[in-house]
């Protein structure tokens, strides 16, 4: 009888064991998960970041008629050549001068008298600093230039890299920032970042420009106001949620 009941207790403290231990490998195990599936969210970062240009480009054009091809492109070659010449002194380098001629049966901005050639040329003209793009306009202003002379105030390379980067920066962060708070939501908690891609980037230009008068009733222009433009950045990032 005593034997009988002590096999059924050890029965039972045996099923018990089992029981645990089953329990504790299922729940280490977990085969109803997907193998490999985590979950995750895909979130936005977005910013901007304002600044001062530091490059004012302009981009004259100029016109010679004249019945003889040649003489006119000697004329416009003569006439560019004063006007890079001056530019130089003034205080732009050369590799801030750029020059494209044409030549044109027909004329690029007024009529042709009968018999008479066209040909002009386009100069682009990068000025480093405000102080020196006015000179730069108020000199133009004399060279008989054809359309605006207003320049447009931009970024350097060197100066956007760096904007873009802080841009960048700050639209990560603000998507963490976003995917944090959805975590939250999820009653989970954020993980590692899983992917991070670039989607959108360009800059915003919030100012407005005058063109520049050229009928002579001025001998000056007026001050550059460029104001500050607007360098945006966005990103999409992926986290894991545990």
């Amino acid at each position: 009888m005593n034997k009988s009941i002590k096999i059924t207790v050890d029965l039972k403290a045996i099923t018990i064991v089992l029981t645990v231990v089953i329990i504790a490998m299922l729940g280490a195990w977990q085969p109803w998960r997907v193998s490999g599936e985590t979950r995750k969210i895909t979130v936005a970062g977005h910013a901007r970041i304002k600044a001062q240009p530091d490059y004012y480009q302009f981009t004259p054009m100029y016109q010679k008629d004249n019945a003889n091809r040649d003489k006119a492109i000697a004329e416009l070659n003569a006439h560019i050549a004063q006007i890079v010449e001056e530019l130089k002194r003034l205080g732009i380098e050369e590799r801030y001068i750029e020059l494209q001629t044409s030549a044109y049966d027909q004329p690029y901005v007024e009529p042709l008298k009968r018999g008479e050639n066209a040909v002009t040329s386009h100069l682009t003209v990068k000025a480093i600093n405000k102080e020196l793009a006015e000179k730069v306009q108020d000199y133009l202003l004399t060279t008989s230039p054809q359309g605006s002379i207003t320049p447009y105030p931009t970024f350097s390379n060197e100066k956007r890299e760096q904007l873009e980067n802080e841009a960048r920066d700050k639209a990560i962060a603000d998507a963490k920032e976003r995917a944090e708070r959805t975590a939250r939501q999820l009653s989970g908690r954020l993980g590692k970042v899983l992917e991070v891609k670039d989607t959108v980037s360009g800059d915003i230009v919030p100012f407005s420009r005058e063109a520049v008068s050229l009928d002579g009733a001025t001998s000056s222009t007026p001050p550059i106001l460029s104001g500050e433009q607007e360098i945006s950045f966005s990103v999409e990032a992926v986290f894991e949620v545990k």
